[in-house]
């Protein structure tokens, strides 16, 4: 961002090696993602300069809301399809681990069975499955809201998304800023990011985890800059 909006070519320089270490890491979900959370951030940097800021707020969350009727949409598709899915070889078994994930928040919807209780729990795992052995084995449900809302339920999700998606979000949005096209930018980019990427990956209150390091960053600028 401060490379694109004239700040000098040492941004450059410094862009290239983290773009060269993004392939290299072979993450398809941050490979598929960085190009429209790039494009996201200029879009809306320039609605915030431009003082559209309901406009921000109403592009981004159609968005999240079109995202997620598509999740949804994957959810409930046919049969045959499903049956791909649930190979563990294949999207690294997705659907069969989101199915058990909903089942166990269906038995506990609001109070969830507990913040840690759900992976590195050994036999007691609430997602042991005698048809998919391989279940028992995750570290994680490939789906960052998927698990906030199994372990802490729907309060303890609503909570989360509200603390680290919304209100970070409002709070850049109304800051008064002299470059709303860089800084606002930069900010709604990572922010974006890190919304999609917590559809096929977890994230959320993962403390060992870069991104969610990177969203408490996010969450302090944006708490300061209010």
């Amino acid at each position: 961002f401060l490379w694109r909006m004239g700040q000098g070519r040492a941004w450059l320089v410094a862009m290239v090696p983290g773009m060269i270490l993004l392939v290299m890491s072979r993450s398809k979900t941050s490979l598929i993602l960085c190009l429209p959370a790039l494009l996201t951030g200029l879009y809306l940097g320039k609605l915030k300069a431009g003082r559209r800021e309901l406009r921000a707020i109403l592009t981004l969350f159609t968005v999240i809301l079109l995202v997620s009727f598509l999740t949804l949409t994957l959810y409930a598709m046919s049969d045959t399809i499903a049956v791909l899915l649930d190979d563990p070889d294949a999207f690294t078994g997705r659907m069969t681990i989101w199915k058990t994930l909903w089942g166990v928040v269906v038995k506990s919807p609001f109070s969830g069975v507990g913040f840690g209780s759900i992976y590195h729990t050994g036999i007691r795992t609430t997602t042991v499955n005698q048809t998919f052995a391989w279940l028992s084995l995750n570290v994680h449900g490939h789906n960052g809201y998927l698990d906030v809302m199994a372990s802490t339920g729907i309060t303890g999700c609503i909570l989360v998304l509200y603390a680290f998606v919304v209100n970070p979000f409002l709070q850049i949005t109304r800051s008064k800023l002299k470059s709303p096209h860089v800084t606002a930018g930069l900010l709604y980019a990572l922010l974006c990011f890190l919304i999609f990427h917590n559809l096929l990956e977890t994230s959320f209150l993962e403390r060992g985890k870069a991104a969610w390091v990177t969203l408490l960053v996010v969450c302090a600028v944006a708490q300061t800059i209010s």
